[in-house]
């Protein structure tokens, strides 16, 4: 017999001029989600801007290296518990955004 799991939600907006870009994810923790939506709007940021080569790529970075760096950035957010399993990444510009992952990156 297996457990239920419970899946924590992460959201967050991110604005470029006149764009928002919108990112939401899941994980078995309230960190695993945040990290995961920071992913997910990092590779759509990517998306979005022409400097892709300055970009790292996820599969370049270990596992370890991959959960510090988003601990950093994580770190520099600030984040609102909208519920038990829920938590919304305050809404950013993306020149914020990218400062933060470079805060990250160090």
């Amino acid at each position: 017999m297996s457990a239920d799991v419970t899946y924590h939600v992460a959201r967050g907006e991110v604005v470029r001029g006149n764009l928002v870009i919108y990112a939401e994810n899941k994980g078995t923790t309230r960190a695993r989600a945040e990290n995961n939506m920071l992913k997910s709007m990092c590779n759509k940021m990517r998306s979005e801007v022409e400097i892709s080569a300055q970009w790292i790529k996820w599969k370049n970075l270990s596992s370890r290296e991959q959960d510090e760096w988003l601990k950093e950035v994580r770190d520099n957010l600030s984040w609102t518990k909208t519920s038990c399993n829920e938590s919304r990444m305050e809404r950013i510009s993306s020149s914020v955004f990218f400062e933060t992952l470079g805060r990250g990156q160090a």
